[in-house]
């Protein structure tokens, strides 16, 4: 069976790096395009997969601690387990586990200056992966909004594949729980069908032989409203040829309330007829709905749902006169996000795509006229209605007047802009580039607040612009040659504008004095470890005054006992590449390394403090050359640190902020502690130690929520 791949990108936690493939070992790099980044899933059984590269079809496999590609030997070894481990704020998995099989409490781990190796899971930011699929961009893409970081739509990435031939198995299927790649093994007619209920976690695409569906209504809640009957989100459609053929007013798919929707590489074709003025057997039918119920429709209970995180991207629409529009039928604003991309609007009339209630993000698209200008029948491009707000960039219409191009209406309630897109308003004429003024002008920018993204020219005469990727590259295919997103090496030349992700941390691997530093969770350090920080300039550790337990104690340095438990500090992850360092004293889990006041000044004090969630008890730690590490304050966005001040070598020397400077009073050395400590625990009398002479080595794992401390003695 010969069906596009549902390739997809690793992160390596929330950086802008990705797992490559190189030679038969792996490596962390920036985006590249190439099929070394990309890989996909053969499925094995429920939460078993092989993880195969596209470069080579080479499996992930595991060779002792060690991570490599090989060859497809049907060995445990090459079988993983995709486990979500930290949800982002709408509840979406945004990190995952990579588990091998034939030990499921390994992870595949990085570790800089070490490579990929597997090692007991602790959560650290390392161990925790993105699954970004190739060529998705936009609002259904990993982004960012004001509420936090949204994971991206895998759709069925992580569900078996299921093939199907007729209209009958996939009602079936679309309809069944789970996730699933179904693939569409014939042409379908829909016809007989009405509403087709698509479930969660879907992706539904077409083989490169059959990927005709004639007349679909497919619709993502229940249209009779019922009980505990959610709408369904993270769907995918791709490469399919929707067909409107034989069933008039239908709206071939229909997103009622739902979020995380891709609609990609999609042919839609209409071959009802109408007279191009909405008048006609098919005045009413769309290709894409995407709304909420009205109050007195059925299924009026999903009506204060809002749809959001929608990409449309690579389509070609054809001949319809209604073609895209979405909104909701309620009085939310700020959802129904829609990112719509490299799409050939050929030969429409109406909406392509008009939107009310929400924000749409249009670019790199290509509008072709059914005729030279307007003739009489209202023809439009974007439509910004009432309560949107839409910025188009580097679109090109062929065919039409601004004032049809753009409309971004509704008084003042509607701010829009556009920037660099052409016109020619006769179909064979010279494109010249739009000068256009919005009613109210939009200062949104998505790449400075929302996502990386890639532009080309709206016009050049190196038929390398909007029009000569959008009439190649759009619509469905018959080979995986035919499909290619702006992602792809291959259009590196072409394109004009990256704008890179605003929220990725930038780490350049290969540089070790970078500004991120080699790795997050430096080599050496243990996510949950247990450390004394000795000072490079002094020799003596950070510790807190007094082992006081109170808000606003003071950190000063002093000398070790070996059995104290005030210069005692436990690193734990804190994300985006950030640490939290708790003090040990008292139940050894209320008190953090905090910076005083919130302040970003040289010579702010160092204190503890309960826990506060903000940025003033996180803190970026990286790794000098000798081995040492700098200790840097996220107030001040990693431009100062942690050190002891006037470089004093003596006992009470208070710990203070100061900026970066390269001085020895600023390096840290981190010793693991060796539990000469007082220990607690359910078995172990509080009073109790251990003679540190008689520690071989301790070790620290975690199990569900518990965090356990294996002290081996002689």
């Amino acid at each position: 069976m010969s069906y596009p791949l549902q390739y997809f990108r690793i992160g390596i936690g929330n950086t802008d790096n990705n797992i490559v493939a190189s030679g038969s070992s792996l490596a962390p790099s920036h985006h590249t395009g190439k099929n070394i980044e990309k890989w996909y899933l053969n499925y094995k059984s429920a939460n078993t997969f092989q993880i195969a590269n596209a470069s080579n079809n080479q499996l992930l496999t595991a060779n002792g601690s060690k991570v490599t590609l090989s060859n497809n030997s049907n060995s445990a070894s090459q079988n993983w387990s995709i486990e979500g481990v930290q949800k982002d704020y709408e509840g979406y998995y945004l990190y995952y586990k990579i588990i091998n099989s034939g030990d499921n409490s390994k992870a595949l781990t990085y570790t800089a200056n070490s490579g990929f190796s597997l090692t007991n899971y602790g959560g650290v930011n390392y161990q925790k992966f993105k699954l970004n699929l190739d060529g998705l961009e936009g609002f259904a893409a990993n982004c960012k909004t004001s509420a936090g970081e949204k994971a991206g739509t895998i759709g069925g990435l992580l569900g078996a594949v299921v093939l199907v031939s007729t209209a009958d198995e996939l009602e079936k299927q679309l309809n069944s729980v789970g996730a699933q790649i179904i693939v569409i093994n014939a042409n379908i007619d829909m016809k007989s069908k009405g509403n087709t209920r698509i479930r969660d976690n879907k992706t539904i695409v077409g083989s490169f032989k059959y990927h005709t569906i004639y007349d679909s209504q497919f619709r993502t809640n229940d249209a009779w409203g019922a009980e505990n009957d959610s709408p369904s989100d993270n769907i995918i459609f791709s490469n399919l040829d929707l067909e409107a053929k034989n069933v008039p007013n239908r709206i071939l798919i229909n997103i009622w309330s739902s979020r995380q929707i891709w609609i990609d590489h999609i042919n839609f074709n209409s071959s009802l007829s109408y007279d191009r003025k909405g008048n006609g057997q098919d005045e009413v039918g769309k290709f894409i709905w995407l709304n909420t119920p009205y109050d007195n429709y059925k299924d009026a209970k999903d009506r204060l749902r809002s749809p959001d995180y929608m990409t449309i991207s690579y389509c070609k629409f054809t001949n319809r006169y209604w073609t895209v529009a979405y909104g909701t039928q309620n009085t939310e604003y700020t959802r129904d996000r829609t990112t719509l991309l490299y799409n050939w609007w050929n030969k429409n009339v109406r909406r392509c795509p008009q939107l009310g209630n929400g924000i749409m993000h249009v670019y790199n698209s290509y509008y072709e006229a059914y005729g030279q200008r307007d003739n009489g029948s209202a023809t439009t491009g974007i439509i910004g209605g009432d309560n949107s707000e839409t910025v188009s960039q580097n679109n090109m219409f062929n065919g039409y007047t601004i004032g049809q191009a753009l409309q971004f209406g509704g008084g003042n309630t509607s701010p829009g802009r556009d920037d660099n897109s052409y016109i020619s308003t006769d179909l064979n004429g010279s494109p010249t580039k739009i000068s256009f003024s919005a009613k109210k002008s939009t200062s949104w920018s998505p790449n400075k607040s929302n996502y990386g993204y890639r532009l080309l020219d709206g016009y050049n005469s190196k038929n390398t612009d909007t029009k000569a990727f959008c009439t190649k590259y759009s619509g469905c295919f018959n080979s995986q040659n035919g499909i290619k997103y702006i992602t792809d090496s291959d259009f590196l030349s072409w394109v004009t504008t990256t704008y890179t992700s605003p929220f990725l941390t930038h780490i350049d691997f290969s540089d070790s004095s970078s500004s991120g530093g080699t790795d997050p969770i430096p080599s050496g350090l243990i996510n949950l470890g247990l450390y004394r920080i000795k000072n490079v300039n002094s020799s003596l550790y950070m510790q807190v005054e007094g082992a006081k337990e109170a808000n606003g104690t003071n950190v000063q340095q002093w000398g070790t006992t070996g059995d104290s438990i005030h210069d005692i500090w436990k690193l734990v992850d804190a994300g985006s590449g950030y640490y939290y360092l708790i003090s040990q004293i008292g139940d050894g889990k209320t008190y953090y390394l905090n910076v005083a006041g919130n302040s970003t000044g040289n010579g702010t004090n160092i204190e503890i403090n309960k826990y506060t969630e903000g940025d003033s008890q996180k803190f970026y730690i990286t790794q000098n050359s000798d081995g040492s590490y700098i200790i840097k304050t996220k107030i001040t966005n990693n431009k100062s640190a942690v050190e002891i001040a006037d470089a004093g070598k003596g006992s009470g020397d208070n710990v203070q902020q100061w900026s970066l400077n390269n001085y020895p009073n600023q390096d840290w050395i981190f010793e693991q502690a060796t539990m000469s400590m007082k220990l607690r625990g359910n078995n172990v009398n509080n009073s109790e130690k251990i003679n540190e002479k008689e520690i071989i080595k301790t070790e620290i794992f975690k199990s569900k929520d518990l965090v356990h401390t294996v002290v081996f003695v002689k």
